[in-house]
């Protein structure tokens, strides 16, 4: 099951995704990030909760993260998932997406794997 949603938090905006983003979803993710960064505020996107993420995904994510960057908006990555953050560094986006770090009593849900160049 997929779900996206918009909330306010302090400091700008947050878009929560849940579920698998693929090739059916990733349009709903990415239309609701363009939304959130037409608003003009900064956006968090939570994706603690994504348990699949495909190509069409991460390009919904680098679409995002170019709209953002055009319009001078910062969008941030947060609570990404390890085996999502395992592909961002295989691809070299960990290097272009903005990822929040992971505080430390969040165990090893979340955050790069150590095990990773």
């Amino acid at each position: 099951m997929f779900a996206v949603e918009r909330t306010r938090v302090a400091g700008g905006a947050c878009v929560a995704v849940a579920g698998e983003v693929d090739l059916e979803t990733a349009p709903r993710m990415r239309d609701a990030l363009l939304e959130a960064i037409a608003a003009g505020e900064p956006v968090f996107v939570d994706l603690g909760s994504v348990t699949f993420l495909d190509s069409t995904g991460l390009a919904a994510l680098v679409v995002a993260h170019h709209a953002a960057e055009a319009r001078g908006i910062p969008l941030r990555l947060r609570e990404v998932p390890r085996h999502m953050m395992r592909l961002l560094t295989l691809t070299g986006l960990e290097g272009v997406l903005t990822i929040e770090a992971v505080p430390a009593e969040s165990g090893d849900r979340h955050g790069p794997d150590p095990k990773l160049p």
